[in-house]
């Protein structure tokens, strides 16, 4: 379902951490952190140039029902590959390949 656009920041992960610490360490309240699928799939398409490139990751949190899932998606010279975990899915992801983990912007920024 088409939801509307929203401003988004994009880190960029410098130490080792699980989903929940990643998400966890923007806010303690995730229901803001979230995307929808839509947002998702649209921003992959307008902004890859935004997206880990080399096959390395970029996360979204979004919600079903109640239900935290993390989007993963992996771009490759063919294309964009999306995976989708559980929240609680406890992989420790690397700091040092940088993947990037993606919000919608909570904090307002002057221009």
């Amino acid at each position: 379902m088409a939801t509307e656009d929203v401003a988004v920041q994009v880190h960029e992960m410098v130490k080792d951490a699980t989903f929940a610490q990643m998400f966890g360490s923007l806010g303690a309240d995730l229901d803001r952190l979230c995307l929808t699928q839509h947002q998702i799939k649209k921003l992959c398409k307008k902004h890859a140039n935004w997206l880990r490139a080399d096959g390395y990751g970029t996360f979204f949190l979004f919600k079903v029902e109640d239900r935290y899932f993390v989007a993963r998606v992996r771009v490759y010279s063919d294309g964009l590959y999306p995976y989708v975990h559980l929240l609680e899915y406890d992989a420790v992801w690397h700091g040092e390949y940088r993947y990037r983990v993606v919000s919608p912007q909570l904090v307002p920024v002057a221009v």
